[in-house]
């Protein structure tokens, strides 16, 4: 039996989470929503990729617009203007709330990255789109 991720928070801040202490954490980015924020929990084992993740302008979400169990139905491109964006692509299985961001959305919301320790080692505006498939790896464009 699967384990569940518990959150706790005080608004879009995280206070408290039993991630790292789960088997998803050998595994996987898994994220919370609260408050209009995106929590990006990152695993222990994933840690050195945070600076390629911090190093861009602004995330995108691409979302898949017809959600399978177990396949890539999220792709988080941290977008840097280079050749070769970082990118993150997650399972529904992965994501410990609802996406509330909308479908195309024009306007950014919030998103930060959390490391074991209740650490947020950033804060990135983010962009939403549906697509059609994943990965999908391209520049957001209007």
């Amino acid at each position: 039996m699967r384990q569940r991720i518990i959150t706790k928070n005080n608004g879009p801040e995280l206070v408290y989470t039993n991630f790292w202490d789960s088997e998803i954490n050998s595994k996987f980015c898994a994220f919370s929503v609260n408050a209009g924020c995106l929590r990006l929990l990152v695993p222990n084992c994933s840690k050195s990729s945070i600076p390629d993740m911090i190093a861009c302008e602004y995330v995108v979400a691409s979302i898949l617009s017809k959600i399978r169990p177990m396949t890539i139905s999220i792709e988080l491109l941290f977008e840097d203007h280079s050749q070769t964006p970082f990118s993150i692509h997650m399972i529904p299985e992965a994501c410990l709330s609802l996406f509330p961001l909308a479908e195309n959305s024009k306007v950014p919301r919030k998103m930060t990255i959390w490391t074991e320790g209740l650490n947020k080692v950033a804060e990135l505006p983010i962009y939403s789109r549906t697509v059609p498939k994943l990965p999908w790896l391209k520049p957001l464009k209007w």
